[in-house]
């Protein structure tokens, strides 16, 4: 499916053709309640900076970002704490050998023998963000590329939002197109104030939401006998 035929599935589940200037507006909330909620392999992305990237202590995020899963430089991983953690260590100029970040304004900001310009990294070294972002059918103003999927979306702003073609489409409408569906209906039959038929919608959407939630849980930990140990050694 792509973005002209789930148009035209709305239409047809809807059995109106007096909604046609709707029903991207409808996408648009279905694209916004999915992604508010989901995170699985279908909305992660990586993206990789090194000695030639525009970034440093504080580096902007992906305009589509979401919400971070993995930090890593030079493949080891970054520990996670709080604004106000990270604004102590960089008032005292800690230089400690666990590498920290933190979230501040979407921005990643570091701390630790990294905590300066790309200039400076040693040659080859790479900082790594693995996160769950947004991908878009229409045009959502934290998209910047006309070609959905993509591994690496960029990280530069953009003046305006780029309004995607009818052949779109992205991962997440390939492997699950009934969530679409059910979450644009969802939101049509609330425009058309039918309350029966939107709750129905609305129960089959959030049902679909959390089964793929549970498939991707599954996928995380298959193949082996679960173990956690910590990335930073004893």
């Amino acid at each position: 499916m792509n973005y002209g035929e789930l148009k035209t599935e709305v239409a047809e589940w809807l059995n109106r053709e007096d909604l046609t200037d709707r029903i991207p507006f409808f996408i648009r909330l279905a694209e916004t309640e999915i992604y508010r909620d989901l995170r699985c392999r279908e909305n992660e992305f990586t993206v990789t900076y090194d000695t030639s990237s525009a970034v440093g202590a504080h580096t902007d995020l992906p305009q589509n970002f979401k919400q971070v899963k993995r930090v890593t430089w030079n493949d080891a991983p970054l520990a996670h704490i709080s604004d106000i953690d990270i604004a102590g260590r960089l008032s005292e100029q800690m230089d400690t050998l666990v590498l920290y970040f933190a979230l501040i304004e979407r921005k990643l900001v570091l701390s630790g023998p990294v905590d300066n310009d790309p200039g400076e990294w040693a040659e080859g070294s790479e900082l790594t963000i693995t996160y769950y972002g947004v991908e878009s059918l229409d045009s959502m103003p934290v998209w910047q590329t006309p070609t959905n999927p993509v591994d690496e979306p960029p990280v530069e702003a953009v003046e305006a939002p780029i309004t995607q073609t009818d052949t779109n489409t992205t991962r997440l409408l390939q492997t699950a197109p009934d969530l679409y569906l059910k979450a644009a209906l969802y939101f049509g039959y609330e425009y058309l104030q039918d309350p029966t038929s939107a709750g129905r919608w609305g129960k089959l959407f959030h049902a679909s939401l959390a089964s793929l939630k549970r498939e991707h849980k599954r996928a995380d930990f298959s193949g082996s006998t679960t173990t956690v140990n910590s990335a930073y050694g004893d």
